[in-house]
Parts: structure tokens; sequence; C-alpha cells
């Protein structure tokens, strides 16, 4: 039961990402800043073995999981100019680890011999803390960004 709720959890995030890169791209943002870029690679990669794990497309989950792997190991890289204090930029250090961790392991979980039940599963539930590891960053820091936005919304008017 835990592995489909870690499953559920992961599309949710996949859902959460592809709204707010939609509201960037209707926005038609000029400068997109690096880690925004990055997120929507992750997106697309996690879109993509999502629907691959629904079809059992062993190939596919691989191929996007060391998509994952890589870019997740260039996150760390990427502070966004907005987190200035060193306890953010501590904080923030601390989920993109967990999340390449996250992402490690999904890779690891994906290069499995086999394809029977107990691989997907191992793959499901990886990709569930994966998903999991992004939406514990996007509690802290996406909230701090959605109450800016509201902000200049109301200064707006």
């Amino acid at each position: 039961m835990n592995r489909h709720v870690a499953f559920l959890a992961a599309l949710g995030v996949v859902a959460v990402l592809a709204m707010r890169v939609a509201d960037a791209d209707e926005q038609g943002e000029e400068e997109e800043p690096p880690l925004h870029k990055a997120m929507k690679s992750q997106k697309k990669a996690m879109k993509s073995i999502q629907a691959a794990v629904q079809g059992k497309k062993k190939k596919t989950v691989q191929e996007n999981a060391r998509v994952l792997a890589e870019s997740a190991k260039k996150v760390p890289d990427l502070i966004p100019a907005e987190i200035a204090k060193d306890e953010d930029k501590k904080k923030f250090l601390e989920f993109a680890k967990a999340f390449s961790e996250a992402c490690a392991k999904l890779g690891d979980a994906a290069g499995v011999e086999g394809g029977d039940d107990k691989y997907w599963i191992g793959v499901r539930e990886s990709f569930g803390n994966v998903g999991e590891s992004c939406q514990a960053c996007h509690d802290v820091f996406a909230k701090e960004d959605e109450e800016h936005e509201d902000e200049e919304e109301e200064e707006g008017k």
C-alpha cells in the first residue's frame, strides 16, 4: 500500500510541476532561470517514466532514470538568487542532496536485471521517493515563490 501511495505522490508532483511550467510559459518569461530549465527536463523525464511504468517499458524507464540522475547532480549549482540567506542555502542543498540520492536509487532500481513484478515494484517505490523529494523542497521553497508572486500581483493592481 505504501508503494502505491508513494507512486501517487510522485504523480501529484509531476502534475504540480506541469502546472508551474505551464504558468511560466503563459507569462512569456524571457530569461528562464537555470533551475527552472532543469526542472522542465526533470518533469519531462518523470512524465516519461510514469508512462513507461504503466506500460512496463523497461528501456524507457532506464533511459529517463539516467537523465534524472544526471540532472539531479547539477541542482546544487543552481541555487536561485532569491535564496540568499546561508540558512536557506543550506536547506536547499539538503533537499538537492536528497533528490540526487533518490534519483540515483531510481537509476539503480531501473537497472536491475529482470522485468517481473518485483522489478516494477522496486521501480515504482524508487520513483515515488523521487517525487517525495521534489515535493519536500517545493513545500518549502515553491511556497515562498507563490507568496512572492501573489505580492507582485497585488502591487500591479
